[in-house]
């Protein structure tokens, strides 16, 4: 720790005003301070942090939409070494300078229904640098000892970071799916949920067709190593539905006689286009899941009455599945597209958060 007990943080300072008619674009902007270094609670492990990546959800913070109490630390992709430990996480095993990520949420009610079933929906838990507790936008952060992971051997520090939300978002979202072996999944919108789930859905054995309308993403994706590169890549602008289906049937075993289409899709895209693009392109009785989306949706109930299409949500996920998709991505060598800006005091987020950097989901080191 630094010799004045003080830690710099980039942190929202107030809620921003809303620029109509974009109500998530705000007038408003990170502040750098200093603050004190906290102390963990017995239940709390401190973390010198040693990279941070950015989340398209940290920079809608201002807009009120988590019920945020303000000033808060942003950043809730975070990871870093520890450095200090409260008595019952000690207990737990914890141990000063082991490598550790957390996820998004912290606390709860820890009631057993609730842990086991859906404890990351409990509403009593915060949500580092979203609602009730301090993100990872800082030289040092707290975290909960029970939403806390060790990061493998092998996976650094700039790629596990996109794994606490990002990743573990997009992995917990296609085992929700259930799919097999060889069935084919649709993932549209190549963010950094996007270009994690078409390399993992891969690397377990899934069909992937990969949509977005950006051409470099597209490019991006047809540039990853063979055994993690989609099997069908398609702008939505210029893809017609028939010729996806014929795809599609291509990408099937010999002897397949279901029903056309693909066997589900994952939203991971705010775009209003994303929707309806799936739709057509998924087959009676599949699955639409979204990780994202915009705010107010709009479906046709003829897809849902005729197709028997069952839509579900996915967030974020669990101390096992977030110990799985880093395990998966230090073994199979899946990478998040990342462009790196130093922590430069504070002013590397400040780069990061409005754009100055270069492809890819921008991350901090320290």
């Amino acid at each position: 720790m630094n010799q004045q007990g003080h830690r710099k943080a980039a942190i929202w300072a107030q809620p921003g005003e809303r620029v109509p008619p974009l109500p998530t674009i705000l007038t408003t902007s990170i502040t750098l301070s200093a603050l004190p270094i906290p102390t963990p609670s017995p239940t709390q492990i401190l973390i010198k942090i040693q990279a941070a990546s950015l989340c398209h959800t940290d920079t809608i913070v201002p807009s009120g939409i988590f019920y945020t109490e303000f000033p808060i630390i942003a950043g809730h992709e975070g990871v870093g070494e520890i450095v200090a430990l409260g008595a019952e996480a000690g207990r737990d095993g914890w141990k000063v300078g082991e490598r550790v990520g957390a996820l998004l949420k912290s606390g709860g009610c820890a009631e057993s229904g609730c842990k086991w079933i859906t404890y990351r929906y409990c509403p009593q838990a915060s949500m580092l640098g979203l609602k009730g507790e301090n993100g990872v936008f800082a030289e040092y952060a707290l975290v909960d000892k029970d939403w806390t992971v060790r990061l493998p051997d092998g996976l650094s520090y700039e790629q596990a970071a996109p794994l606490t939300c990002a990743g573990v978002t997009i992995y917990s979202a296609i085992r929700k799916l259930d799919l097999s072996v060889g069935e084919v999944l649709l993932i549209c919108g190549f963010g950094g949920l996007g270009k994690l789930g078409v390399q993992i859905a891969q690397a377990l054995g899934i069909k992937v067709i990969g949509s977005d309308i950006s051409q470099t993403s597209l490019e991006y994706l047809s540039s990853l190593p063979p055994k993690l590169r989609p099997d069908i890549l398609v702008n939505p602008h210029y893809g017609k539905p028939e010729d996806i289906l014929h795809r599609i049937r291509g990408l099937r075993q010999e002897g397949y006689d279901s029903l056309g289409g693909a066997d589900a899709a994952i939203i991971c895209t705010d775009s209003p286009l994303a929707i309806p693009f799936a739709l057509p392109l998924l087959r009676p009785h599949s699955k639409l899941l979204l990780t994202a989306g915009p705010m107010e949706l709009s479906f046709s109930l003829m897809d849902f009455i005729f197709k028997d299409i069952t839509v579900m949500g996915s967030l974020n996920g669990t101390r096992e599945r977030l110990t799985e998709v880093m395990e998966l991505c230090a073994r199979e060598g899946i990478q998040s597209e990342v462009h790196v800006e130093r922590w430069d005091e504070g002013r590397g987020v400040e780069r990061i958060m409005h754009g100055q950097h270069g492809v890819g989901k921008g991350v901090v080191r320290m």
